[in-house]
């Protein structure tokens, strides 16, 4: 697919400036870890529209992040521990740029309306009053 030297793979942490520009200079994001109880490195790649490949086997809250099919589609779901499921995953988001520019697209919008510091302290605040009686 003519990928040598233009994929890049960050181990290290790295500060909110320099993720932010790692985002915005991204054609798509992988985030294949098993363990992401929350996991706010999607919702901050999808809210800069990026389309995404994440991990979505065991304690990841990609599940409920990422939609992975149907017309509000932000990504795709794959085994994080199976390195030929997380190739499918980045191959069909690579062959299809115009698919995964909507991706992007869906994943902001979903960013926007479910997961905005006030949603998420609303949503909370309700499971919290839930607990009361």
């Amino acid at each position: 697919m003519g990928l040598r030297g233009k994929v890049i793979c960050r181990f290290e942490f790295a500060s909110e400036v320099e993720r932010i520009l790692h985002y915005a200079a991204a054609d798509l994001c992988v985030f294949p870890p098993l363990y992401e109880p929350f996991g706010v490195v999607s919702l901050e790649a999808i809210a800069m529209e990026k389309p995404v490949v994440v991990g979505a086997k065991g304690v990841v809250g990609f599940r409920e992040q990422v939609v992975p099919s149907g017309p509000d589609q932000a990504g795709v779901h794959v085994n994080g521990n199976d390195p030929l499921d997380i190739a499918w995953g980045i191959v069909a988001a690579l062959r299809d740029p115009e698919g995964a520019r909507s991706w992007g697209e869906n994943g902001r919008r979903r960013v926007l309306k479910y997961f905005t510091c006030h949603t998420v302290a609303e949503q909370t605040i309700k499971i919290y009053e839930s607990r009361q009686t």
